[in-house]
């Protein structure tokens, strides 16, 4: 999902079109919705404390730069 949303940013950035970079707003909330509101539940309900010990060192959508201390 997420390279597709790429794909669609670098096509509103190229074309530089006010209609692409809506298009690409909206995908993106969508992205974020099924995410949030979908997978990561499905994920808790499945894998319980690990993957609340995930979500606590694991940044969401943008990694870190520095490592953890």
């Amino acid at each position: 999902m997420a390279a597709e949303v790429l794909v669609i940013w670098g096509e509103a950035l190229y074309f530089s079109n006010l209609g692409v970079v809506l298009y690409a707003v909206a995908v993106s909330m969508g992205a974020y919705a099924a995410v949030r509101y979908v997978e990561e539940p499905e994920l808790r309900k499945r894998f319980g404390a690990r993957y609340e010990e995930y979500c606590r060192l694991v940044p969401r959508w943008v990694p870190r730069i520095r490592p953890r201390t």
